[in-house]
């Protein structure tokens, strides 16, 4: 690594013009060189190195050595072109495929730099160095396709495909202009589609990846820009050589054009994916549909019998491939394949689930409430996408046709006004009926929610009671049920292990007490724990404590209230210390209220000692 990154430093400011011969496409002939930079001694000794290493016995050298070169970009690449050439041509597969790599990783970060500077050059630069070495290593690529070894032919098919990915991450067509010579897809579809009854299932598997990296129907029509960079207009001896001959860059696209087979359109490309659907291996199966979903609506819509039978496959990897190429169709597509798309909501894999759920979103009103059953039952799914995307769905629709299926709301009625709010809290977890004017909830309209409940908000409206069915709802982590008109809050929510918060405030509470609730959760629950132990009902005693100065009449009023009429005491009755008595304060033993009194002594020997 450091040998390596000296040798770009070197590289970089030594750069000066320099010639050389063509050797990588294995035709052997010589051609003009560009001004271009030049590696310095150094570095050029270092890339030989790593050319040679391509050769060692151990693979892993191979690997690193290929990715070390590759990663040195077009100056390494120009260097290197004979050694590399003959590389490309060993008689050990191994080293063939190691090359290979080195052209799959130095191609995809040329083109990446290329399309990044917006497909300028400057001229003598590492962008110019690049795209040469792009065209002279590019017929050796392409007959990698076809090598006699597997391995090989997989790293060239990926090579492939990463080229077209990046020449279509940079906004550039199918027939693109660098150096004068014209990367057309069209070339290179009838190379790779010959792949697809390759013996090795690795390599129909790289095939339709680059297949779909190509997307072969996108060409059909398009012809080659007349704004050519004039930097790279200049690169003309580096044209491909055709038939054995270095020709200029014009001719050879000429040739090219004149050579070059019609461009086949998405569908009949799509057609020719079919087969490889009902592949004996799994891999490609599922490579072929994603193939098919770079293809665009048109070819998926062509083929949709023949993705949909994949849904019902046993492996998930292949029922979300076919998913996601129907999410490429059109919606009259979806819709006349929506009943084997909504089979997929039973579906074991949560993925899966969410992905049909995805498509179902983008029915037509009238498809979708043909569905309304299906999609109902996802409403109580333990994926929270799930609860989502059905919530989603059917709030679409109107309560009237949803209310049927879905418990939560028919306990309302068609003409419920909350249905939106209800069917978010199947996805949210959360219920907002706050500043409603509800007098009371009906019957069975928390219970449905029990399992994906955690806040429920009742504030600001006319409630004398909480439902019964609150207690059901065991993930319930918030109550608030402030400015209502309630006297009781029940003892059930007790044992509701997940409430962490009850907000009450501004009612009339009775039982418990409004100071325990404030003091939260704990105090509520250790009082209707006390009280489960000792017994409970309303107590009808309390204390009654009279404090004041001495002399100012306190036994006086203890004794009027006790006769019912004024009674003071005399000066030789005032109180000593403490007096004890009862009151009795209501009309009938049912209702009236025992008061124990407490009478003070306000002399100074009475009063408590100040404070140090």
């Amino acid at each position: 690594a450091q040998a390596q990154a000296q040798a770009q430093a070197q590289a970089q400011a030594q750069a000066q013009a320099q010639g050389g011969t063509d050797e990588c496409s294995g035709r052997g002939q010589a051609s003009p060189r560009e001004p271009a930079r030049e590696l310095s001694a150094s570095a050029a000794a270092a890339a030989g190195s790593l050319v040679r290493r391509l050769e060692d016995v151990s693979p892993l050298v191979r690997s690193e050595a290929s990715k070390a070169l590759g990663g040195w970009g077009g100056a390494a690449l120009v260097e290197c072109e004979a050694a590399l050439g003959e590389q490309l041509r060993h008689a050990s597969g191994s080293v063939r495929c190691a090359a290979t790599a080195v052209l799959s990783v130095a191609l995809s970060g040329a083109l990446s730099s290329w399309g990044a500077d917006g497909g300028r050059c400057v001229d003598g630069g590492e962008c110019a160095l690049a795209v040469r070495a792009v065209y002279a290593h590019l017929p050796c690529l392409e007959l990698r396709c076809d090598d006699s070894d597997g391995a090989v032919r997989v790293v060239a098919l990926e090579a492939l495909g990463r080229l077209h990915a990046v020449l279509a991450a940079s906004g550039t067509s199918g027939h693109v202009l660098l150096a004068d010579h014209v990367i057309d897809s069209t070339n290179h579809v009838p190379l790779v589609m010959r792949r697809l009854s390759d013996p090795s299932s690795a390599v129909r598997c790289a095939a339709l990846r680059a297949l779909g990296k190509m997307r072969p129907g996108m060409w059909e029509g398009s012809e080659p820009s007349a704004a050519v960079d004039p930097v790279l207009s200049r690169c003309e001896p580096f044209a491909a050589p055709v038939d054995g001959a270095c020709v200029p860059p014009a001719a050879a696209s000429a040739a090219a054009a004149a050579s070059a087979p019609a461009a086949a359109s998405a569908v009949a490309s799509a057609l020719l994916l079919l087969p490889s659907l009902d592949d004996a291996e799994l891999p490609v199966r599922k490579a072929a549909l994603e193939a098919l979903a770079t293809l665009g609506c048109g070819a998926v819509a062509k083929c949709a019998p023949s993705i949909v039978l994949r849904l019902a496959c046993d492996s998930v990897g292949l029922r979300l491939a076919a998913l996601e190429a129907l999410a490429v169709a059109d919606v009259p597509t979806l819709s006349q394949h929506a009943r084997p798309i909504a089979l997929r909501l039973a579906d074991a894999d949560a993925d899966v689930r969410a992905a049909a759920l995805g498509l179902l979103l983008r029915l037509e009103r009238a498809a979708l409430r043909r569905l309304v059953l299906p999609v109902s039952r996802a409403l109580l799914d333990t994926d929270g996408r799930v609860r989502s995307s059905a919530a989603a769905a059917l709030s679409r629709l109107d309560v009237a046709d949803v209310a049927p299926a879905v418990p939560a709301l028919a306990v309302w009625g068609p003409a419920c006004a909350f249905g939106g709010r209800i069917l978010d809290a199947f996805s949210l977890g959360q219920l907002d009926l706050s500043r409603a004017r509800l007098a009371q909830l009906p019957d069975g309209a928390l219970a449905a929610l029990c399992g994906h409940l955690r806040l429920l908000n009742l504030q600001d409206n006319l409630l004398t009671q909480l439902p019964d069915d609150v207690s059901t709802l065991l993930e319930l982590e918030t109550l608030r049920v402030g400015g209502n008109m309630l006297t009781e809050l029940p003892g059930s929510l007790c044992l509701l292990p997940r409430l962490r918060s009850v907000r009450a405030a501004d009612n009339p509470l009775l039982m418990p007490p409004a100071s325990v609730v404030e003091r939260g959760m704990t105090a509520l629950r250790r009082f209707y724990t006390d009280l489960s132990r000792v017994g409970g009902g309303l107590c009808r005693s309390a204390k009654l404590v009279l404090l004041g100065d001495g002399e100012a009449g306190k036994t006086s009023l203890l004794r009027g209230l006790q006769r019912g009429a004024p009674s003071p005491a005399r000066r030789d009755e005032r109180t000593i210390q403490l007096d004890l008595s009862s009151l009795s304060v209501g009309e009938g033993a049912a209702s009236a209220v025992k008061l124990s009194c407490w009478d003070l002594g306000g002399q100074p020997a009475c009063e408590p000692p100040p404070p140090p």
